[in-house]
């Protein structure tokens, strides 16, 4: 069950507006980047560099 927060703090998940993908918030890496994970292709284990700014729909499962 998807349970909405207004934080990225509070949040392990997010959508990245930029991809167009749901991600797994994995690692901050200052206060404008993080380290996220593609949950919509997850056989890959694809991670990347996420913009604050791109992150919308915070969550936790």
């Amino acid at each position: 069950m998807k349970h909405k927060v207004s934080s990225v703090y509070e949040a392990t998940r997010a959508f990245d507006t930029n991809r167009k993908v749901d991600v797994y918030l994995e690692e901050e890496l200052n206060e404008r980047f993080w380290v996220c994970q593609n949950l919509d292709n997850e056989e890959y284990n694809e991670y990347y560099l996420c913009k604050l700014d791109d992150l919308t729909d915070f969550h936790y499962m």
